[in-house]
């Protein structure tokens, strides 16, 4: 028998106090009840269906004036491509953190389940907390794609022509870009060394997603075959990245990207 959960709401009819207490109560409740049916019951479209009404929720207090509610509804809306996931759909849960990325990088919707609301919103959100979710995005992108051991290059591929190029020469974007074009090029060699553009995608490496520095190391690592680079590799992944465990097929599941909202 699936449990009961009663919310009692008592204000006046006809007043915006009503409808805020409302989507409050339902952006707190509904997480809450997808985890349950999620974790303990393994009814994922349960948990889906109420993650999206959490969004709802949100999107519904964000257009009474608290803008900063479209970091939530980004937040949920990885949890419903996490359910996803877990329930074994994961070309479509990957599929779908692509198109919320394509929603970060460029501001055009094409997310599947639900609409995070007016476009104008993401372009006016603070920059480092527009970031913040993209590096959460990309963490569970490339989590994902490690743990269900499929062809991360393809997958990140998909990712490069969602977001494309010519990212309003933001420099971030740019080099996001760059980096996700390098690791699915197939036709590199050892001499890629002399190339200036390689050079500048080093340089700036650090500001971009652990997750994503990882695989760019790695692809490194695996054209230069040199002892040397493979040493560095094993050890910045291990001491400045955090990601030491996905160098062992054995403990990589322990490897949780945590939501960023938490300490914006």
């Amino acid at each position: 028998m699936k449990p009961t959960y009663t919310v009692f709401v008592i204000v006046p009819k006809k007043n915006n106090y009503c409808s805020l207490a409302i989507n409050i109560s339902g952006f707190i409740l509904y997480p809450g009840k997808a985890f349950f049916y999620y974790h303990c019951t393994e009814n994922y479209e349960e948990a889906i269906h109420l993650l999206k009404d959490s969004i709802y929720s949100l999107n519904n207090i964000k257009e009474q004036g608290f803008p900063e509610m479209l970091l939530g509804s980004i937040d949920q809306y990885i949890n419903i491509c996490r359910v996803l996931i877990k329930q074994g759909k994961i070309s479509e849960g990957l599929v779908e953190l692509s198109r919320l990325l394509q929603y970060l990088f460029k501001a055009e919707s094409n997310t599947k389940f639900c609409n995070l609301g007016d476009l104008s919103c993401i372009i006016k959100l603070d920059f480092d907390e527009r970031i913040a979710m993209i590096e959460y995005a990309t963490d569970v992108f490339i989590d994902k794609c490690y743990k269900s051991k499929i062809d991360l290059e393809d997958k990140l591929n998909l990712l490069k022509e969602n977001i494309g190029q010519g990212l309003n020469n933001n420099p971030y974007f740019n080099n996001y870009y760059g980096v996700l074009d390098f690791i699915t090029n197939d036709s590199l060699d050892i001499n890629l060394a002399d190339n200036p553009d390689f050079t500048s995608l080093i340089l700036d490496l650090y500001i971009l997603p652990n997750t994503l520095q990882f695989t760019f190391l790695s692809k490194v690592n695996t054209i230069f075959q040199d002892t040397d680079i493979n040493n560095f590799f094993m050890q910045f992944s291990k001491d400045k990245l955090g990601l030491g465990v996905l160098l062992s097929q054995e403990t990589q599941t322990h490897f949780y990207p945590e939501s960023p909202i938490r300490s914006l």
